[in-house]
Formats: C-alpha cells, sequence, structure tokens
C-alpha cells in the first residue's frame, strides 16, 4: 500500500516539474524573443532618423579618466552615421593642489561611424582635437623667479586621429544605448605648446620633470575603454 501511494506521489511530482519546467522554458523563450525582437530595431529605427544625441561616460581614458560629455549626430544612411563628441575630465585633489594643481583633460572628435550592414556593431574614425591643461601648484611656483607673474598654467593642444569598435542599440521608441568597447585616440601634431614653466623656471630637476610629462602628454595614446553613450534619436 505504501510502496503504491510513493509510486503514485513521485509519478505526480514528476508530471507537475514537467509542467513547470515546460512553462519556464517557454518563458523564457518568450522574453528571449522579446528581447532580441526589441534590439532587431536597430537598424530599422536607424534607417528612419535623421539625428541624435547622447550623454556619454568613459571610465577608463588616458590622459584623465572618468570623461562625461555630450554627442550630436547626423544619420547619412542606414550603415552610416556622422558624429561629433566632447569629452572632458577634471581632476583637483585638496590635499594634492599645492604640489601639482588642477588638470584638464578635453576631446572633441568628429567620428564618422560605419554599421557594414549589421544591426548595432559599427566601426568608427575620425579625427581629434586634444586640449590637456595644468595649472601648476605653489611647490613648483616656488623655483619661478618671482618677477614672473602668471606662468601657472601649461597647455598642450593636438590635433589627430582615431579609430575604436561598438555596438549601438536602438529600441522601437527611439531611445538608444551604445557602448564603445575599445577607441584609441592618437596625437599627431601639436597645434599649440604653451609650458611657460619650464621657461622661467629656476630650478633644473623641477623643470626637467615639467618637460618630461609635456612630452609625454604630447603624444601618448589616448586609449579609451567601455564608453557608454545613452541618448534619443529624432
Amino acid at each position: 500500500m505504501l510502496k503504491s501511494i510513493f509510486i503514485f506521489v513521485l509519478a505526480f511530482s514528476s508530471s507537475v516539474f514537467a509542467d513547470t519546467q515546460e512553462k519556464i522554458v517557454e518563458a523564457f523563450k518568450e522574453s528571449k524573443d522579446q528581447v532580441v525582437q526589441a534590439l532587431s530595431h536597430s537598424r530599422l529605427v536607424r534607417q528612419n532618423s535623421n539625428y541624435f544625441a547622447t550623454g556619454n561616460f568613459a571610465p577608463v581614458d588616458l590622459i584623465l579618466p572618468s570623461k562625461f560629455g555630450l554627442t550630436l549626430g547626423v544619420v547619412n544612411d542606414v550603415d552610416c552615421t556622422w558624429e561629433l563628441e566632447y569629452l572632458k575630465s577634471s581632476v583637483s585633489v585638496p590635499f594634492l593642489v599645492d604640489d601639482i594643481g588642477e588638470m584638464t583633460d578635453e576631446r572633441l572628435s568628429l567620428i564618422r561611424r560605419n554599421y557594414f550592414g549589421t544591426e548595432t556593431f559599427n566601426l568608427s574614425y575620425g579625427l581629434s582635437y586634444n586640449r590637456f591643461k595644468m595649472h601648476i601648484g605653489s611647490k613648483y611656483l616656488a623655483y619661478i623667479a618671482t618677477n614672473i607673474p602668471d606662468v601657472d598654467l601649461m597647455q598642450i593642444d593636438s590635433l589627430g586621429f582615431n579609430v575604436g569598435i561598438g555596438n549601438r542599440w536602438i529600441f522601437s521608441n527611439r531611445w538608444m544605448v551604445g557602448v564603445d568597447w575599445a577607441s584609441w585616440s592618437q596625437p599627431v601634431f601639436t597645434t599649440k605648446y604653451n609650458n611657460k614653466y619650464s621657461d622661467y623656471a629656476t630650478d633644473e630637476d623641477s623643470k626637467d620633470t615639467v618637460d618630461t610629462v609635456a612630452k609625454l602628454i604630447r603624444w601618448v595614446p589616448r586609449i579609451t575603454l567601455l564608453k557608454l553613450q545613452v541618448g534619443y534619436s529624432f
């Protein structure tokens, strides 16, 4: 008797479990299909759009990380967009200001983005204008001749190229989310070099330090990883 009851309970449990498992699988497939359908609108919405705008955040970016910015774009056709992107980061840590000062890193880029017939994957490339400013702190200002005014600013501007890969998803409601997985902006030509500190510094060690930093800034590659973009397509 007990054996029969046990077999019945086991069979019933197995039936319920199988039914529940089937419903879970069906629900998962339905959710997956809905997500795929939502993401598959990217190419169609892009084809029917003229402009777009995004807010950007680049947590990993040289020279200074945690850059915020804005992108304004024009849809040339379903596989090509033109974009004007601005990114900026500033660092001014109170307990370091006396030694270093404030640093500002800006980048303005003209970008062409190609999708090569895909929904979301893209290759971007174009030109970038980089601007790096450093206000020298009081520690290094102490080595400058006292009769030389207003020499606490270094500015280095450069023009170069950029290239990157990413994905951009556009939903049916025209909201978009994009990630540039990796991009490289390389300074090539220095358009402005203002290093008055080295011109007027009296301490050779401090002067050499600032000169070395300035040379690195002029040529170091600007590598960006995981740049997030959230915006709207018009």
